[in-house]
Parts: structure tokens; sequence; C-alpha cells
């Protein structure tokens, strides 16, 4: 689809094919806020730029635009009145790298005065920060658009071509690598009369020494940087080490030999139907034809080809054979090292041509050189010949005579000599006979061997794909994803003995029927196969050994997916500490297994030692891949989720926003990344608060689940469960039951008892029976999922942690507060040991402070939550959610323990912060209602009574969103505008609320 879009446009692909893969250009369009003032709008047009003043310049049209910047014809009025070239930088594009990118544009082309290069006029910002520079204007066109147009013939095009290369070399003895070369990029203009090319366009250019400007600009790994077609293997590498001034030699061949043929070494229609690596191993492993080979395979072009260069199609070839096959070719070389050092070299190399000299290029032969030199010295040579010609007759008459008298004697010499020859070679010839039979009948049968272990091997992976047809889900009763499970394991059993022969062909085939396994959920299956190929290529390679370290790496994360953690966080400090000394760190191996290692931290609850190793590989990843690599995405959503476990919700949705759409456009809307990447953003919108959203969000990533993985995947079991538990916040409580009846029911089927995916949705059932005010239903699931949770994962787990409060949450409910009491004080101590900063410490101490109340033992409580407050200062700015609800619940405390002063600071601290955020909110009026009761003890009336009467009259408008079990704070409030009233000395009023205070009893005793 994507080569139909882009048709014979390679660039376009190249562009296309970019994004698709992974590699970057600005971080995100969220990396900065939208700019402000002139030319600030992130949303104009080019067209409502024009007219718009730019420092002392107007801008009159837009003349161009590339990946990140915009071209204007701008004019000057004073002090000089000029028509120049602005480049500004897109409107959205302004992330820290296409900034620095720009920066090293705007330096590299003022470090340069050369008059075949685009010179620097002016330099500033606009007033809403986006830097720009100016350009002397450039009215031309592409240097083989010139060339076309005005028919120019080879040797026109050479002289066209030298100072281009003299242009290169002003910018490598600057230290500057152009690293885009191509003939858009050489425009041609008249001066004079004369053509006049001018390279310009150093957006992606390279300093080879110096930085070019403060902030670093880095060429990434696995991020290809200019264009293909003109591209060189080191380019194509994507690795910043290999570029040097050579890799603009290669780019400079390539446009001479489009100059001279009319195409690229490398056809452009097929680098528009490739794929990205396609196209990279083309560039680094393909020897181009010849220049005068591609002519003479143009076929009916090459007329059209010759006429353009006003020369006959017949000779246009022959003049290209030799010299300037040798200059390009050597311009061309894959090897680096033999191609020109210099751009002027390349430059005196085609000079030499068109002065007839002998050139670098061609083969150092005697007969060679003696061809140029009689090519410039024609008339003396001819002469010269002549007389050579007539010695050499004369000369050939005396030893013909002499020949003649001795070959008689010679023919008898050399038969004898051939008889004898003749009869040792029949001997020998006999004896090599026999050789070569026994030789073929040995190789012969390993042949025979070799090809049934290959046919076996073929038989063993076909196998896998036999009888996958709709048909054979009704037959068979399963889902095509189960069968294909059950026929990698058959594939896997056929792995033994001597079936295949090649131990390393068995340890590679079971790698990769291990992986399979492990993608379509069976992960105790799939590390029992990832171990058999880790020992094999240990036993084979050694444990260093790249297949060594990669089948280690695969079985940690099966035993991570099986739900053993320890064994998987053992297994990759292991493998990353020996593949970070074979490879370093910027390795992709080692990136790979260091955020593997992350995620099976977070998975363990670890939350302090994955993050910090999270934010390390990102880092890294970044610098060393881009921000749009595969890698980079898959970090980032890996730190966003520890973010949302930890409680971090800002940075949790930010991190996913901010990978959204590039993962989209990177893996596709339905790959299990984008997945992921949305269903941990629901979950970070619903924690939040902006359960619309995460609705929507949750939705898509269950209906995009089952059309990728099936409905029984356990990627799919974890979608619904996510969506039901959203619906169940969301006070959808009937929908959130069944979907989530439904889940465990799967759940149940597909995993084993200690599971603790099957742990988590037995949970999320129990949480939905205390939503039903249930709390027996909810209880003995509770406990059978503590005891899963313990046993499985340990008791300071997250998850364990979390059963602990849920339990005694059922247990409050049912006001059974001493057994509810040990649990919380459990998950409690928990929290302290392990400095757990999740979400829902708030609600475990906030919980634990309940109890001590309703125990009447308020006082054993506040050092918890002086505790939680610290806690909340350190993840959250005192103006936050979190901070709000640890001061508040601590006044409630305080107010338990007739604190009054205390409770008040406690209270006023958490109001501001709620009347700000969430001002009509049932926290933000209870809130307020307690510090109207704080100052009411203080006999501080004046300041109570508006604070009583607002937090009455907002709970009694919202009297229906109160849940039935804090219904007693609207009593509260009413009883304390009572005793207001009463101590005020106002009778009256007093009387009013009391008749209120017993309507509202008598209403709820009815209810």
């Amino acid at each position: 689809m994507v080569g139909q879009l882009c048709g014979q446009d390679a660039e376009l692909r190249h562009e296309v094919d970019s994004l698709l893969a992974a590699h970057d250009q600005a971080r995100s369009f969220l990396e900065s806020p939208p700019m402000a003032g002139t030319l600030d709008h992130s949303g104009s047009s080019s067209a409502e730029l024009i007219g718009t003043q730019v420092g002392p310049f107007r801008l009159m049209e837009q003349i161009g635009e590339g990946g990140f910047g915009q071209v204007f014809v701008a004019e000057q009025q004073h002090p000089i009145r000029r028509t120049v070239a602005i480049k500004l930088i897109k409107p959205g594009m302004d992330s820290r790298e296409v900034i620095s990118r720009f920066e090293a544009e705007r330096q590299a082309l003022a470090l340069m005065d050369h008059p075949n290069i685009a010179k620097v006029i002016d330099v500033g910002t606009t007033t809403g920060g986006r830097p720009y520079f100016v350009m002397e204007l450039v009215r031309g066109v592409s240097i083989t658009e010139y060339c076309d147009r005005n028919n120019l013939n080879p040797r026109e095009r050479i002289e066209l071509f030298v100072p281009v290369c003299h242009a290169i070399q002003h910018a490598h003895q600057k230290g500057i690598i152009h690293r885009d070369i191509k003939p858009n990029n050489i425009l041609v203009t008249s001066h004079d009369g004369r053509p006049i090319p001018k390279v310009i366009d150093f957006g992606v250019a390279k300093a080879i020494s110096q930085p070019l400007t403060d902030a670093t600009v880095y060429t990434r790994f696995h991020q290809m940087l200019g264009t293909p077609l003109y591209m060189s293997p080191e380019q194509a590498e994507m690795t910043s080490a290999a570029i040097d001034t050579r890799t603009d030699i290669y780019s400079l061949g390539v446009v001479l030999y489009e100059l001279i043929t009319g195409s690229t070494p490398f056809d452009r229609k097929r680098f528009a139907q490739a794929a990205f690596e396609e196209i990279r191993r083309i560039i680094r492993e393909e020897d181009p034809p010849r220049p005068s080979t591609r002519l003479s395979e143009s076929g009916d072009r090459l007329p059209s080809i010759a006429a353009h260069r006003r020369i006959e199609p017949a000779r246009l070839s022959r003049m290209i054979q030799g010299d300037l096959d040798w200059i390009i070719m050597r311009a061309l070389d894959k090897d680096r090292s033999r191609r020109y050092s210099t751009a002027d070299n390349l430059a005196k190399d085609v000079e030499r041509y068109l002065n007839h000299e002998p050139v670098e290029a061609g083969p150092p032969s005697r007969l060679y050189r003696a061809r140029k030199f009689i090519r410039r010295n024609r008339g003396p040579m001819i002469t010269a010949a002549m007389l050579l010609g007539l010695i050499l007759i004369g000369s050939f008459v005396s030893l013909w005579q002499a020949i003649r008298a001795s070959r008689a004697e010679t023919t008898a010499i050399v038969e004898r000599d051939q008889k004898e020859i003749a009869r040792k070679e029949a001997v020998t010839e006999a004896e090599r006979a026999t050789r070569a039979v026994e030789a073929e009948r040995i190789a012969k049968d390993a042949a025979e061997k070799r090809l049934g272990q290959l046919e076996k091997a073929t038989e063993i992976l076909a196998s896998v794909f036999q009888n996958l047809d709709p048909g054979a889900e009704e037959k068979e009763g399963k889902p095509l994803r189960a069968l294909m499970g059950d026929h990698l394991n058959d594939a896997a059993a056929q792995l033994s003995g001597d079936v295949i022969g090649d131990p390393l062909v068995v340890a590679n085939l079971q790698r990769i029927l291990g992986i399979s396994l492990s993608g379509l959920g069976h992960y105790e299956k799939a590390s029992d196969l990832l171990q058999k190929s880790a020992d094999n290529f240990t036993s084979l390679n050694g444990p260093d050994h790249p297949d060594t370290l990669l089948s280690l790496d695969r079985l940690a994360g099966a035993k991570r997916l099986a739900g053993h953690l320890d064994e998987s966080i053992a297994l990759l400090k292991q493998t990353l500490e020996r593949t970070e000394a074979k490879h370093g760190k910027e390795h992709m191996s080692s990136l790979s297994c260091r955020q593997n290692l992350a995620v099976a931290y977070r998975e363990s609850g670890k939350l302090d030692q994955a993050i910090p190793l999270f934010e390390e590989t990102l880092e890294i990843s970044r610098e060393s891949l881009g921000p749009l690599d595969p890698q980079t995405l898959s970090v980032t959503k890996g730190l966003a989720l520890a973010y949302l476990r930890i409680g971090q919700l800002e940075k949790a949705i930010e991190t996913g926003e901010e990978i959204l759409e590039p993962s989209k456009t990177v893996y596709g809307p339905s790959h299990p990344h984008t997945i992921e990447v949305i269903a941990n953003l629901a979950v970070a919108y619903s924690t939040s608060g902006n359960l619309e959203r995460a609705i929507l969000l949750s939705n898509q990533a269950l209906e995009l689940s089952k059309l990728r993985f099936g409905p029984e995947h356990p990627e799919t079991l974890t979608a619904q469960n996510n969506l039901a538990n959203i619906y169940r916040e969301a006070g959808k409580v009937d929908d959130a039951l069944l979907l989530i009846e439904e889940t465990l029911r799967l759940a149940r089927i597909r995993y084993p008892a200690d599971n603790p995916r099957l742990l988590g949705t037995q949970n999320n059932l129990a949480l939905f029976y205390l939503e039903l005010e249930t709390p027996e239903k909810a209880i003995p699931l509770f406990q059978e999922v503590l005891r899963g949770a313990t046993a499985k994962l340990g008791p300071d787990h997250p998850n364990t942690i979390i059963t602990l409060n849920n339990l005694g949450s059922a247990f409050l409910e049912i006001q059974e507060f001493e057994k509810a009491l040990p649990l919380f004080e459990q998950a409690a101590k928990f929290i302290e040991i392990r400095d757990f900063r999740h979400q829902f410490t708030g609600r475990i101490l906030g919980n634990l402070a309940n109890c001590y109340e309703k125990l009447d033992r308020p006082a054993e409580a506040e050092p918890w939550l002086r505790k939680w407050v610290s806690a909340a200062e350190k993840t959250e700015t005192p103006k936050k959610l979190a901070f709000a609800s640890a001061v508040s619940t601590l006044g409630r405390n305080l107010l338990h323990q007739e604190r009054w002063v205390d409770a008040e600071h406690a209270l006023r601290a958490g109001l501001d912060i709620y009347q700000v955020i969430e001002p009509d909110s049932i926290t933000t009026l209870f809130t307020q209602s307690m510090l109207g009761e704080a100052l009411l003890e203080q006999g501080k009336y004046a300041e109570a009574e508006p604070l009583l009467l607002g937090g009455y009259e907002g709970m009694a408008e919202h009297e229906t969103k109160i849940p039935k079990k804090l219904r007693n704070r609207l009593i509260q409030s009413l009883q304390h505008l009572v005793r207001l009233y009463e101590a005020w000395e106002q009778p009256e009023k007093a009387r009013v609320w009391q008749e209120k205070l017993d309507q509202q009893n008598s209403g709820d005793e009815k209810k």
C-alpha cells in the first residue's frame, strides 16, 4: 500500500518508511508549549504568514519546505533594500532536537564563505521564540534540471560539477560534513550569462570536530539522515561514528553518475517499492552497475538521454567507458578507504579527464598510461609509430629465417617429451579417478543426509501452519490461536535427538518456537523451550555469545509473564552484565535487556528500582536511537506505566500521550505496543478522575485486543478487566459486573490458580461486590486473593498490600473493626518499609485512621497520617490532590482528638487546594464543613458560619451523589449548625436548623 501511495518518489517513500520504523525528528508535539506572538500560531498555514514581519524582513512568498523548516522569499527595506531568503522552524516542530539541528545549520552556513555555497546574511529569533536565519536568495533550479533544460553535453556537465566539489571541499575544511548532497540541494543560477552552482541546505550537517551549537545534536543509531538514493553505505548503517568527509564523496559520485547517465546508481522505482530495511541492505551490500553499463541497459530511453546531452547514443556509451567509469566507481566504492580522500582530489581527477591526462582512478598499468600519453601527443606518436613499423618489418624477416631453421629440431624434442608426459599422466589420471569416485560417494551421502535434515526442519516449521483455516475452528472446537499453540507444542516436541542434525539449527528453532509460544500466552511452555535453547547455545557457542544472551533474555521475559518474577530478575541481571560487557551500554541488545529488567522490577513492585532504570534506559535510547525508534517508544511506554503504578498520574498521562500518536504511526493502530499504550492511558485517566476519556480509550483497547489476539488471550482479558474496573469507577456497576464475571470465567480456564493476572481479576470482582454493598461476597474472594498474592508475589508486593487494604475495607463495611485494624496496620508497615508511593497509599492510611477513630483511638493514627502528608509533598507539589487529601484526612483525625487549632491549620491547607482544583466536589464540601467545625470549637463563630452553611447547602444540593456510608456527614453538618447558633446565642436560627435536622433524620429512617 505504501509503495502504491508513494509511487516512484523514493524520497517520499524513505520519509514514510523512516516514520514507520523508528527513528526520529522531533521528540514530541507535547515537548514544548505553542509559541505566541508574531509567527507564533502553531496552527497557522504558510499562506497566513505571507506579509508578516520577521525582524527587518517582510515575508513575500514560500519557496520551500523541509522536514522541520520553511523557506520564504523576504524583502528588506532598511537600512538597505534587498530580496533575501528566510528559513524558519515550522510551527509545532520546535523540539529540542529540531531547534538544535536548526541552530547547527545556521552555524554551519555562518562558518563558510565560498562563491558556490549560499551565504548567511543575518540570524535572529521571532517574538514568539522561533529561530530563523537569512540567506542570499538563490533563484535557480537543481543541477540535473538545469543540465537537461539546456541540453548540456557531458563535458559541460562535468565542468559544472567541478565547482560543486570545491564548495564541498571548503565545507570540509571548515569542519562541516553536508550529509545530504543531491541535485535538489545544488541549485544552478546564472551570473553574467555563466551558470553558477550553489550548494544549499546544511540541515543535517555534522561537525567533524567542533560543536556547531551549544545544544548537542546527535546523529542517532538507527536514524537515517539524508536521502537514500544519494546515501553512502556508512550513512545507511545509521551510526554517527562511521560518518566522515568521505560520505560526501560518495554522494558527489552519485550526482556525477546521474549527470552523465540520467539516472541514479540504484533504480528509483526499486527504492520506491522496497521496504525500509531492504533499502538499507541495497545501499550497504549491492554494487551498482558502471555508468556505461547502466546506459547500455537503458533500452528505449538511451536516445532521449543522449539527445539531452547533444551526442549520439553509441558515442555516449563509448565516451563513458574507461575513465569516467573508473572515476565514478571509485567515488562510489563501498569501502570508503578506497574512495577519493577529499573532494578536491575528486575534482582534480575529473579535471585530468577533461585534459586527457591519466586519472588516478584508472588501473595503474603501463599500457593505460601509455594510451593516455599517445592521446595527448597524437601527431608525434603517429610519425614514431611509422618508423618503428619499418624497423620491426626488417627485424622480422631476419628472425623468420632463423626460426625456420630450428623449428624441425624443436618439433622432434617436443614429440619425445609429450610421449613421456602422456604415459605418466595416464597413471595419475587413473589414481585421480579412483579418489574422485570415493569423494563423490562420501559427498553424496553427506548431502543426502543433510537434505533429509533440512527437509525435516522445514516439515516441523510447516506443521505449525497446517490446517489453520476458519473451518478448523468449528471442527476442533478451538479458536485459531489455540490451535496454533497446540501446533507449536507439537513442533517443539519434535526438536529432539538427531532429527535435525545441526545442533545450532535446533537451538535457533527452539528459540523461534519459544518466542512464538510466549506471544500466544503459553508462558510456561515457552519458558521450557527457551531454557533448552539457552542451554544448547551455551554449550555450543559459550555463555557470552550473542545467540546465548538473546535466548536468555527471551527466557527471562517468558518467566516474568508466567509470574516467576524473582527468577526473571536474577536471570536478567546476569544477562545484562554479560551483554553490556560484550556490546557496550548503547547497543540494542543492552538497551533491550536493561528495559526488560526495569519491567521485571516494576511488575514485582520494586518501583524504586524500576523507575531510575527506565529513565536511564530512555535517556540512552533517545540519544543513540532517536525519539521515534521502536526501542525508545517501548521504553517510554514502560516508564509511563511505572509512573502510573507509583501514583505520579500527571507524569503517567503526559508520558503516555507523548507516544500515543507516534506509536500509531511507527507500529500501526492495532499493534500490541499501541494497544498497551492506549490501555495504560485509560487506567491513568480513570485514576485521575477523567472517566469519560478513560472509558473511550479502554473500549478502544479492548476492541483492538479482540481483533489482534482473540477473546481468550491474556492481553484481551487484561483489557476487559481494565474496562470493567473503569465502568465501576464511573458508577456503571451493572455493566461492569457482567464484564468482570465473564473475564473471571475465561481467566480461570486460561491461568493456574496462583497466576497474578487471575488474582487481579478475582480482586476486581470482589471490589464490585463491595460497590454493590454485598461485602459478604467480597470477603472470601479477597481472602483467596490475599493467600495467593502472599505466596506468589510476597507479603510486601504492592498487589499484596492493596489486597490487605481491600479486605480490611470489607470488614469495615460490616463494622468488624477489630478484624480490619491488623490488616490496615500490616499494609501501613509495608508502605513504610518499601517507601511505597503508590496512589493507594492515601486510601490505605485513610482507612487506617478511620478504623482507629471507630475504635476511639485517633491518636494512634496521627503518625501514619503525617507520614502520608510527607510522602505526598515528595511526589506531588503542594497544590495537588494527593497533598490535599493527605492534610484533610489529618485534619479530620485532629478533630477527633479535639486539637482544634492544629485541625484548623491542616484543613485550611487542604481546602485551599480543593477550592482551586475541584471547588464543587463532595470532598471539598466535606472539608469546608470540617473546617467550620474546628472554628466553631474555638469560638470563632463569625468565621465558622459561612463555612458550615456553604458546606451543608452544597452537600444538600448534591445529596444523591453522596455514598450511603458517608451520608452521616450531611447529618453532622446540620448538627454543627445547630450547635453554632446555640453557642452564638441565636436561638431562633438554632430552632430552624434543629427542625431541618429532625426532618433529615426522619427522611433517612424512612429510606
